[in-house]
């Protein structure tokens, strides 16, 4: 799931880089997660994904999201590392 990719990357970027990497990244992630709420459709389509959008957190990393119209949510489907083939 995104909450365990989450949790994975974070880990990672602790782990092999610094906490001050994490906590860039952190904020990043915070202000894509903000712009999705507020402006969901202001990311593109993904050309491999239908159905989901793709937002860029870093060069290194981007979130998969579908805009739930009933709910009136976004929900998170990946956290991906953009250099991976999927």
């Amino acid at each position: 799931t995104a909450y365990d990719q989450l949790h994975e990357l974070i880990d990672y970027l602790e782990e092999r880089w610094s906490p001050k990497v994490r906590d860039k990244f952190l904020e990043k992630l915070d202000k894509s997660m903000f712009t999705m709420e507020i402006i969901p459709y202001g990311f593109p389509e993904s050309q491999k994904m239908k159905g989901l959008r793709k937002c860029v957190i870093t060069a290194q990393s981007s979130a998969f999201y579908r805009i739930d119209e009933t709910a009136k949510e976004v929900e998170i489907i990946a956290i991906v590392d953009n250099r991976m083939d999927f």
